[in-house]
């Protein structure tokens, strides 16, 4: 390829960039110039509206790799508590069924069965939405397509998750939020009602009992490894004895916790919770099994009978012999690319094996002998 064909590739990508990122910010210009607000220096995607004498920061976040866009409006106020809120999911119905349907409550049964609302203070929620302002503020912020609204140290805000801005895209629902989220906004509980700790505080403790679960199998990889036995299954069944007890422990301890959390929050703990403990099982019965074996090593002879390749990207390189277990005709036998690369039918590999503390036989040395 010529270098000037390279040149005019390059140029025209870089072409089609700057086009595509000029079209896109004009669409977001025109967008934002429609609300009105004054525009912070340099900022496209961000005006400061005005909503019965305060000040209201409307955002947009365009969509990236990382996640998908977003708009936000935000009430600059100052409360010393929290709160989120959604509209309920199918997954709530069998989260309450389960006895995890933990959400805060706000003391209307209709109110409550539209929306999940979670926050670190029971009187300070009860108090706020005493006024049925509150609740039909709520439920207009929500018809106008708002997928969240919640309270925390940055202000009140209400988010419209996923949103995108095209030619066309109108803001009429802007207008439309202001006045509920005005009246959110306003008259918060005077009471000083002693809020408990933020969401984030009361999982830190079970979050960092996973992220030490994880640190530790990542440590210890290297070592099991190896002494992994050769029937695997039959020691991750065995694992299960005490995996799956621990992981009902655990779901009995986050029901009693009480968390206010959505039910995608829950089935992806409760998902990520079994995994792990599954997974620390099984590896803590393979360091069982193998480091605390005292059984002297035996010596088996097997005829190579053949070879195999598994996997993708990340290929699996095995050599097949004959079994020296009772009961089994053949085995495949984990080994690396070189000696997989040296190794004919015909050969002889040398296997030393223990029989494994809890009784599963595991291999300690393995080296082939040519017969050519």
């Amino acid at each position: 390829m010529s270098a000037c064909l390279v040149l005019a590739i390059v140029i025209l990508t870089a072409a089609y960039v700057v086009f595509y990122s000029t079209r896109k910010k004009g669409v977001y210009e025109r967008f934002f110039n429609s609300i009105g607000g004054t525009r912070p220096t340099g900022v496209v995607t961000r005006r400061v509206l005005e909503s019965s004498g305060r000040p209201v920061s409307a955002e947009f976040i365009p969509a990236s790799r990382l996640g998908p866009g977003y708009f936000y409006l935000l009430a600059h106020v100052s409360a010393p508590w929290k709160f989120s809120i959604k509209a309920r999911d199918n997954g709530d119905a069998l989260l309450n069924k389960l006895g995890l349907g933990t959400a805060a409550e706000s003391g209307d049964k209709d109110f409550d069965s539209r929306f999940r609302i979670e926050s670190n203070s029971k009187d300070l929620l009860l108090s706020y939405f005493a006024s049925p302002k509150k609740k039909e503020a709520v439920a207009a912020l929500f018809a106008e397509g708002c997928s969240e609204v919640k309270l925390d140290k940055s202000g009140l805000r209400a988010d419209w998750s996923p949103f995108g801005i095209k030619d066309g895209t109108s803001p009429d629902f802007i207008a439309r939020a202001q006045e509920p989220l005005a009246a959110l906004a306003g008259e918060f509980p005077a009471t000083e009602a002693k809020a408990g700790p933020g969401l984030r505080e009361r999982v830190s403790a079970a979050e960092g009992v996973f992220a030490l679960i994880i640190a530790v199998l990542l440590v210890t990889y290297g070592q099991t490894m190896w002494g992994q036995p050769i029937d695997c299954n039959g020691l991750l069944l065995h694992s299960l004895i005490f995996s799956v007890p621990l992981f009902i422990a655990c779901l009995a301890g986050l029901a009693w916790l009480r968390l206010e959390r959505s039910a995608n929050w829950y089935i992806s703990r409760i998902m990520l919770g079994f995994i792990t403990l599954v997974l620390a099982g099984y590896w803590a019965g393979v360091q069982l099994n193998s480091l605390l074996d005292n059984s002297p090593a035996v010596a088996h002879q097997a005829p190579v009978l053949g070879k195999r390749i598994s996997g993708g990207k990340s290929k699996k390189f095995y050599v097949i012999v004959n079994s020296w277990r009772a009961g089994n005709r053949v085995e495949a036998l984990d080994v690396s690319k070189t000696d997989y690369d040296r190794v004919d039918p015909g050969d002889i590999a040398v296997v030393e094996t223990k029989s494994g503390r809890l009784g599963y036989e595991f291999i300690t040395s393995l080296r082939f002998v040519s017969r050519h």
